[in-house]
């Protein structure tokens, strides 16, 4: 009788299947919150998000591209989506794909806050206004080391490109994802830098002594019907070319 009443007070022991530790870790209470939420079949769209980004985020092989590729192949993704399923219960008309596309959709808007928060202000630029930082943004953190950061070219960039057509504020702060700009090296960068000199050079000339080419004012007429990120990468292989013809007489 006194070994059911000692077996009856003492604590039952729970093991997390994640990191092993009995009765505490990060995982155990955050399963515990999760199904004490589960209990209500009231699923709204902001308890549905706050619980998804909890379980994804113990799932690193469904957001961690540093992970070597046999951890995370599609497989063991889907057999993952299948088990943050099972944790939502049966009582939702939640499927795997559902979850999918709620949980890149907010992958997404983290990704645009954080670019937000990260983009440069030149100097002389209006302040920025304050505005309320996205409700997730916070419990979304474990992906800062996942996401590249964005690269902002400023005004300051085009300013010297004045051989086809003059400076538009319509460039202004255009970005630049990495992933679009993965061929760029040093050397370019260096030739760039020759080539924006070279081109200083020429708007310093006395334009009394210069004649303008009828090539370059059709070429300038046609750039301006074009958008402004495909517009300057334009103007910037015209430069190219002219500069490496050039360069020679200079």
């Amino acid at each position: 009788m006194e070994d059911q009443e000692m077996n009856s007070d003492e604590e039952e022991l729970v093991v997390c299947d994640t990191c092993g530790v009995i009765n505490g870790c990060e995982h155990y209470y955050i399963q515990d919150n999760a199904e004490r939420n589960l209990q209500t079949d009231d699923f709204t769209e902001e308890t549905i998000s706050e619980l998804l980004i909890s379980f994804v985020s113990l799932r690193p092989p469904l957001w961690d591209h540093r992970l070597p590729l046999s951890q995370r192949t599609k497989s063991i993704k889907d057999q993952l989506w299948v088990e943050i399923l099972s944790e939502f219960g049966g009582n939702t008309d939640l499927t795997p794909a559902i979850l999918q596309k709620k949980w890149k959709n907010l992958r997404d808007k983290y990704i645009k806050t954080k670019a937000e928060l990260d983009t440069y202000t030149p100097s002389g630029s209006a302040a920025k206004k304050k505005k309320e930082i996205w409700k997730h943004f916070d419990a979304m953190a474990f992906l800062r080391d996942t996401v590249a950061p964005r690269t902002t070219i400023s005004s300051h960039s085009t300013e010297s490109v004045c051989l086809f057509s003059p400076p538009s504020t319509s460039n202004e702060g255009f970005e630049v994802t990495p992933s679009k700009r993965k061929n760029k090296t040093g050397n370019e960068e260096q030739i760039a830098s020759s080539i924006l000199q070279a081109v200083e050079k020429v708007c310093t000339t006395e334009s009394t002594n210069v004649q303008l080419n009828p090539i370059c004012q059709r070429i300038s007429e046609l750039l301006e019907k074009i958008p402004a990120r495909e517009k300057t990468e334009l103007e910037i292989k015209l430069l190219t070319i002219t500069y490496d013809a050039a360069k020679q007489y200079m």
